[in-house]
């Protein structure tokens, strides 16, 4: 079994508002993301109503993506349309496609430089 993705994080508690931006960011590069969680199954990222507090689930850039990954699990065509998202009490989490470290410091960078963080200081 061969392992894949690359794991990023920032250490401390999420913020209020880490979601959100998160969120923002999938859906300006993947318009017809869907998301995964406990609760839900191939929802379409713009209809989900953003939790409070620790979170964790799966977003797919498409419909057809999402279906592949639960298919077949890791394969080359879908590798990086896969973002974990995991909220911890004292880490947010994410786990990208081999080829996706470029789009996933974006999401840093934007959780990192948003206002609802920015303001705090």
């Amino acid at each position: 079994m061969e392992i894949h993705g690359v794991d990023l994080h920032i250490d401390g508690p999420p913020h209020e508002g880490d979601l959100r931006v998160l969120v923002d960011v999938i859906l300006a590069a993947w318009p017809e993301a869907v998301i995964e969680t406990d609760n839900v199954k191939h929802t379409p990222l713009r209809d989900f109503e953003l939790p409070t507090g620790t979170f964790d689930g799966f977003v797919y850039r498409t419909r057809e993506a999402a279906d592949a990954w639960d298919e077949d699990g890791w394969t080359t065509r879908f590798g990086n349309d896969l973002i974990w998202i995991n909220m911890l009490p004292d880490v947010l989490c994410l786990t990208l496609g081999d080829e996706s470290k470029d789009f996933g410091d974006r999401l840093i960078d934007a959780v990192l430089s948003s206002t609802h963080r920015t303001s705090r200081s």
